[in-house]
């Protein structure tokens, strides 16, 4: 923002005739007037006959400023300094103009000498922070702004800058308490409210964000940016078809709007409307083909419609726009691995660290990460969890090939997991996350051994079942289930809550129990209900359901030992039942995990488990048929 650029009331001290001051007077007051070729006449006439009078001179170099011609401006005010450098005024306007021709630097520096010589500059307090902000010293902006609002607490202006400057750093709660003050003193502020809007969204407060931005919608009908804004808040509420219908909206007032077709792409996917979503994409990157970003969102598209060949031509030019932008690299990797090419997929599922969206960091310890470089004979390894408990246990087999290579291996296990891998463990040793993590010579993340094994498609460690149930346990719920007078089926409807696709890996209880054939007992492995399962659940008292009675996931493996055959969605109790080598059915989304690979109903990671993948477009009715028909019961 810029502040108004006022004539100086100074006249100087210069010696000049009483017509001469009188015309600077009559020029002034046109001056103030706007009317500028008149004032700039009588200024240039004043400097003819006196060529050093700085007063004409500073003004004419403002009349340079107001009338967009900033190098004149600089230029005139400069020689003004020249002849009088203690004026205040003459700095700040000589800023002004060095700030509209890009010289932050100069600019910064010319504000510094107005507030030396008038401390108490809120302009020039101001226009320092601004161009502090244009040089990236943010902090020392923010200082320029809270100078001065100390001096003009009420100006919204300056508040309005310091909002975005904290926004800048990532203050999100200071600068929604700035955006108020904007907003209390100038309730129209529709930038502010949109500001304030995104703050909120960053803080993870949609719905107040949601708020916000009806609010600067309200103010400012015809501009697509709070529209987008609101439509991206709406999609992280799940929204997605209110969202979709605002990005249509914006879309409307401006067709050229880039970023609104983008974002409209994102929300078509996540209703999944892969072929919609990449139409939207593509009107994005010919609006604006240097977009990195579209171009790898355009790939997920692709992705989600099974052309991999496309979506990683996608990705790669994402990358070759923006080559240390970590979700193509990641994407890519998934791409690959879901093609089955582990040799370039494994090296690039590294990025996995670099891309916030995955919310992984890396672990930080004294010794060495190990990639497979370094020999591991009588040396000690430490495998750590990182990402989700299905995840851990997939990749628990690798412990017994590291042990394999003469190491002493210790694998930490989050308190869910700790007690089946204890179970299993062998010549491993397990510690509960938490613990101690010192004494080890390596360590390794349990989803980089692949990498560091170069597993491919052929040598996935592939034993009939790599996990055992504790007896004890298995007695346990034996004696809960009681004496089975039928087959067993256990069954898995829901993943967890938060994941981000949730909405179409997890299918509800209601859908499912009347595809499944009858002449079984079922049995409930899922050990947190969602709305509306308890009341299934009631309906179906021969449903038996342990909720709280199943505390970690040795009272999970004992159940599905227990079991004829095991039912899951695409969540850890698919891999715990695969690992323990009992019969299990996996429910599929269109757009399923790389690890489940395409196109195949079997698994190379787990030779129990038939895969039932659900069509596009078709909903889950035709598969769960399919997986009714494919039930063998044996009474």
């Amino acid at each position: 923002m810029t502040v108004k650029h006022h004539p100086s009331h100074r006249t100087g001290k210069a010696r000049t005739g009483g017509s001469t001051q009188a015309q600077l007077h009559k020029a002034l007051a046109l001056h103030q007037q706007g009317l500028l070729e008149e004032a700039q006449l009588i200024y240039e006439a004043i400097l003819r006959i006196q060529p050093r009078h700085f007063d004409a001179l500073h003004l004419l170099g403002v009349i340079a400023n107001q009338s967009n011609d900033p190098q004149r401006g600089a230029t005139l005010i400069a020689k003004a300094i020249a002849i009088h450098p203690h004026f205040a005024i003459f700095h700040f306007n000589h800023g002004n103009a060095l700030m509209a021709l890009g010289q932050a630097t100069l600019a910064a520096a010319s504000f510094r000498r107005a507030i030396r010589l008038q401390p108490d500059y809120v302009g020039a307090h101001f226009n320092l922070g601004n161009m502090l902000v244009e040089l990236g010293q943010t902090e020392a902006a923010i200082s320029s702004y809270d100078q001065a609002l100390a001096l003009a607490p009420n100006q919204e202006g300056i508040w309005y800058s310091r909002a975005c400057a904290l926004h800048t750093l990532r203050r999100h709660a200071e600068a929604v308490a700035s955006y108020n003050r904007v907003i209390a003193l100038q309730p129209d502020h529709s930038r502010a409210y949109n500001n304030r809007g995104v703050a909120l969204r960053d803080l993870g407060q949609d719905a107040l964000a949601v708020e916000s931005f009806e609010r600067a919608i309200a103010l400012r009908p015809g501009d697509p940016q709070p529209l987008n804004n609101l439509g991206l808040a709406l999609k992280h509420l799940r929204q997605y078809r209110a969202a979709i219908d605002c990005h249509d909206r914006g879309l409307a007032i401006d067709p050229g709007y880039a970023i609104g077709w983008y974002n409209r792409g994102l929300a078509l996917r996540e209703i999944g409307d892969p072929a919609a979503a990449l139409v939207s994409h593509d009107r994005a990157i010919a609006i604006n083909p240097q977009a990195g970003e579209f171009h790898c969102d355009r790939g997920l598209a692709l992705q989600d419609l099974g052309q991999m060949d496309a979506a990683i031509a996608s990705f790669d030019t994402c990358i070759g726009l923006l080559p240390d932008y970590p979700d193509a690299h990641w994407n890519k990797s998934l791409a690959l691995l879901a093609t089955g090419d582990f040799g370039r997929g494994w090296p690039l599922y590294e990025w996995r660290w670099r891309n916030a969206k995955t919310g992984l960091r890396p672990a930080h310890f004294a010794q060495p990460l190990w990639l497979g470089e370094a020999p591991l004979v009588g040396k000690s390894i430490l495998l750590h969890c990182e990402q989700g408990l299905g995840d851990a246990i997939q990749f628990f087999r690798y412990a017994a090939l590291v042990r394999a290579l003469g190491a002493h291996v210790c694998i930490e296990a989050p308190t869910a997991l700790y007690e089946l891998f204890k179970a299993a463990a062998n010549d491993v040793e397990v510690i509960r996350t938490g613990s101690d993590l010192s004494g080890f010579d390596y360590h390794c993340p349990l989803l980089s051994l692949p990498l560091a094994l170069k597993t491919t498609l052929a040598t996935i460690p592939h034993q009939q079942s790599y996990l055992r149930s504790d007896p004890t346990k298995v007695a346990l719920w034996s004696e809960r289930l009681g004496p089975a007078r039928r087959p067993r089926i256990g069954l898995v409807w829901r993943g967890n809550a938060s994941h981000n696709h949730d909405h179409f890996r997890s299918v509800p209880l209601a859908a499912l129990l009347p595809y499944l054939p009858e002449g079984v007992d079922y049995v409930s492995l899922q050990k947190e209900l969602r709305d509306g399962d308890q009341e299934t659940l009631n309906a179906n008292p021969g449903l038996k359901h342990f909720g709280a009675l199943i505390q970690d996931f040795s009272d999970t493996a004992a159940l599905c030992q227990l079991m004829d055959q095991v039912i899951s969605v695409d969540t850890s109790v698919a891999h715990l039942s695969g690992a323990l080598g009992r019969p299990t059915h996996v429910l599929l989304p269109p757009s399923p995990d790389w690890r489940w690979l395409q196109n195949r109903a079997d698994s190379p990671w787990y030779a129990s488990v038939t895969l039932h993948r659900q069509a596009r477009g078709q909903g889950w009715e035709p598969t769960l048929r399919q997986l009714g028909a494919r039930l063998s019961i044996t009474p």
